[in-house]
């Protein structure tokens, strides 16, 4: 449990410098008040359907969802290799945090999630906007640690269930979830405009 832990920290880290470049700019975006912000947030709900589309499990798809096909189609989330045997002790706890940097800090889709998810918790005109979304982004590591270090402290119960096939709920959340985000990223971009 405690490597599971000491990944999810790595994995909350690994957002922050791809969350820092997507944060510079959008904050150069916003603030040019061109058009070209809706045209960001109409790409952006798009890529977000597309991933609910990943997500969903379909019926000629494998017939069973596990937590790695979820993962995958999830952004800040993808697995992380087996730890060390020696993953229990405060010395083998590197490697799990190291791999969980690095699986998110080679994770390019990052980058059309974040931009297409911050934008409309930036207030433009207001007070920085870049400072606005490097703490969206903050905030965004933070929250994926903690869900991911949900998924390690529960993971042996939720890894059984998820071998016996009641992964297509998971990814059915997944899929539900991202198209809802759609949608919000979409119509605020719309109703924003005036």
């Amino acid at each position: 449990m405690r490597a599971g832990l000491a990944a999810a920290v790595g994995l909350g880290l690994g957002i922050l410098p791809w969350g820092g470049l997507v944060a510079a700019g959008l904050s150069a975006l916003l603030s040019s008040g061109s058009g070209s912000a809706i045209a960001l947030a109409i790409a952006g709900g798009c890529y977000l359907l597309w991933m609910a589309w990943r997500a969903w499990p379909w019926p000629d798809s494998q017939d069973d969802v596990t937590a790695a096909t979820v993962a995958e189609a999830t952004p800040g989330g993808g697995a992380v290799a087996n730890p060390s045997p020696t993953s229990g002790t405060s010395r083998g706890l590197s490697r799990p945090l190291r791999d969980g940097i690095v699986v998110n800090v080679t994770n390019a889709t990052l980058v059309p999630f974040l931009g297409a998810v911050l934008p409309p918790f930036i207030v433009v005109p207001g007070p920085s906007p870049a400072g606005q979304a490097f703490l969206l982004v903050v905030v965004l590591a933070v929250v994926s640690t903690v869900v991911n270090a949900g998924w390690s402290i529960g993971g042996a119960t939720a890894g059984r269930r998820l071998r016996r096939g009641s992964g297509h709920l998971a990814a059915k959340l997944a899929a539900v979830l991202y198209t809802g985000l759609a949608a919000f990223v979409i119509a605020h971009a719309f109703l924003s405009r005036g």
